[in-house]
């Protein structure tokens, strides 16, 4: 029980302080329109087709198009180059195009 507890108040504290996440970095999720939004309109599932992901991709875009931080999401997506997904309304090929044929 003693050794649990010990545990407990180590959730959240990093051993090397320059490992720890930079809030201000993340703080615009908290107001993304698609907080709350079930991930499955944002990625695709296995085995989907290529109607059901265009209508997939639709939903999601419909959500980033009134996204107050729609473009900090985009900017974040190429910046770790995320390779799945609908992020800042702009699905993984559309990303892929953006990049540079050298990249």
């Amino acid at each position: 029980m003693a050794e649990n507890t010990g545990r407990s108040k180590r959730i959240g504290q990093y051993r090397n302080p320059r490992l720890r996440p930079v809030e201000s970095e993340w703080e615009w999720q908290l107001r993304a329109a698609c907080r709350g939004t079930d991930s499955a309109v944002f990625f695709a599932p296995t085995g989907e087709s290529r109607r059901e992901r265009r209508r997939r991709e639709i939903a999601a875009k419909t959500v980033c198009i009134s996204c107050p931080v729609r473009v900090a999401c985009l900017k974040h997506a190429l910046a770790v180059r995320e390779p799945h997904g609908v992020w800042g309304g702009l699905s993984e090929t559309e990303r892929q195009a953006l990049r540079p044929a050298s990249a």
